[in-house]
């Protein structure tokens, strides 16, 4: 799996919220009453693009906060039932996937990856972006995985610069 290290700075995301188990039916269910309502967000900062945001995963309860969101202005008024959600910039490790390996490139990250970086993986929001090139009925259809880094990390992988962090 290909990797780059990026720097974003800090975002805002509008759209639906909830607790659920990682790679549950609550996810796709999520997503299947936020796309009909897109329209009724207001600017929108990436036409076209969206995110999975995802922090606090509680490892008793299996479960974690995840929002189907789209980047927004911070003054933008989330429609009724939505939350505003405000991500903090920084060092991200950027893993290039597909909506079919999605599941199997999490349990890479979360497993060796992350023993891989021990400290560097920060405990911070992370998220999928959904590109412009994305289709949801494309298995192959290409999916970015960004998980937050201290600045170490991202130095050194960027000395390094082969791609495979």
């Amino acid at each position: 799996m290909r990797v780059r290290i990026e720097h974003r700075p800090a975002f805002h995301v509008t759209g639906l919220r909830a607790r659920v188990s990682p790679m549950s039916g609550t996810i796709p269910a999520l997503w299947q009453a936020f796309v009909p309502r897109l329209d009724e967000i207001r600017p929108v900062n990436e036409p076209g693009v969206s995110y999975g945001v995802m922090a606090d995963f509680d490892p008793v309860a299996g479960q974690l906060d995840y929002m189907a969101a789209v980047s927004t202005p911070p003054e933008a008024a989330a429609p009724a039932g939505m939350l505003g959600w405000a991500l903090p910039g920084g060092h991200f490790a950027v893993f290039s996937t597909c909506l079919a390996d999605l599941g199997d490139a999490f349990g890479h990250i979360f497993g060796a990856w992350r023993a891989q970086v021990g400290e560097a993986l920060l405990r911070a929001p992370y998220w999928e972006r959904y590109g412009l090139d994305f289709s949801p009925d494309q298995p192959r259809s290409p999916v970015e995985i960004w998980m937050p880094v201290n600045e170490a990390f991202a130095q050194a992988a960027a000395q390094a610069s082969d791609g495979r962090l």
